[in-house]
């Protein structure tokens, strides 16, 4: 891309006003939630709603995103390049969140940069039934390789696993970036700040364990024994003074009061004017961070 594409689309983007930025926002949103519909719509129906026809169809001539759920005819060798050769990189990323929180919202969708490796440019791990996706870019990824072929224009990587088995690795593909994925890359190192990523539809634990959403996701939040289900889990901290202890009869009544109310406890503890600190962490059945060197990394607490 040049250098001057990016320039001038940062400086359109300075010269906008605020209500241009709003009616920018809105229409954006406008459009995804349509989108949207008709994603849920087909899939409801177990269809793809990019090229109309069901999941488990396979036409070699006409390449689709939801080949990525391995309908019968599908070789990656053979037919995995027609997929990234037609859709970017955020095109492809896109679908397979939206596929991911039709199942579990937040909890089949890691990307946490804190559970990542350091100074990764793309680190995203997605979870949709016995799929799991891994998408990963380092600097050097994002200037190419100058010394290989397929790998010498700016690319990324992707895993995929069917049933915890590699089906895709790693190193057997260099996936190369659109037009559209170049710019938003280049705008994130140059002008870090001036625009801004934010999923709806697509959000993943990002967006759920944003230190400004930690409020309403306390209250909103409901319990579960199935850690499949959960997304998160929380743990909470009451501190207490001698001049207002904690009893035990009154935790009690908190707990009790939790389980009743079907509510967390952490969105009563501070009713009675006790100190409480949360620690909000992503559930063990949260994907795990799909490292690139050596195996699936550690989650950090």
């Amino acid at each position: 891309m040049k250098s001057t594409d990016v320039e001038g689309f940062a400086e359109w983007i300075r010269n906008l006003s605020e209500h241009d930025i709003v009616e920018l926002n809105r229409k954006r949103a406008e459009r995804v939630a349509t989108l949207h519909a008709q994603f849920i719509q087909a899939h409801n129906a177990d269809n793809c709603y990019l090229c109309g026809h069901p999941y488990a169809f396979f036409d070699a001539c006409s390449p689709c995103i939801h080949w990525l759920l391995l309908p019968k005819g599908f070789k990656k060798q053979k037919h995995f390049p027609e997929v990234y050769r037609r859709f970017g990189y955020g095109e492809i990323a896109a679908f397979l969140r939206w596929l991911a929180n039709t199942e579990k919202p937040f909890g089949n969708i890691n990307d946490l940069p804190e559970e990542h490796r350091e100074n990764a440019v793309i680190a995203l791990s997605i979870k949709f039934r016995q799929f799991e996706w891994s998408f990963a870019c380092q600097p050097s990824d994002c200037a190419g390789h100058a010394d290989t072929n397929d790998g010498a224009n700016p690319h990324y990587h992707l895993q995929m696993l069917i049933g915890g088995k590699p089906f895709i690795g790693y190193n057997d593909f260099h996936l190369p970036f659109d037009e559209e994925d170049l710019l938003h890359l280049e705008m994130a190192r140059r002008h870090p700040g001036l625009m801004t990523e934010r999923f709806t539809v697509g959000a993943g634990m990002k967006t759920l364990l944003d230190a400004q959403n930690s409020e309403t996701l306390l209250k909103l939040a409901v319990p579960t024994n199935d850690d499949a289900a959960a997304s998160f889990r929380i743990g909470t901290v009451v501190w207490f003074s001698p001049e207002n202890p904690l009893r035990d009869d009154e935790l009690q009544a908190l707990v009790e009061e939790a389980k009743a109310k079907n509510v967390t406890f952490a969105s009563l503890a501070t009713r009675n004017g006790h100190h409480v600190t949360h620690l909000i962490q992503p559930a063990s059945s949260v994907p795990a961070p799909a490292d690139r060197h050596g195996g699936r990394r550690k989650p950090t607490t």
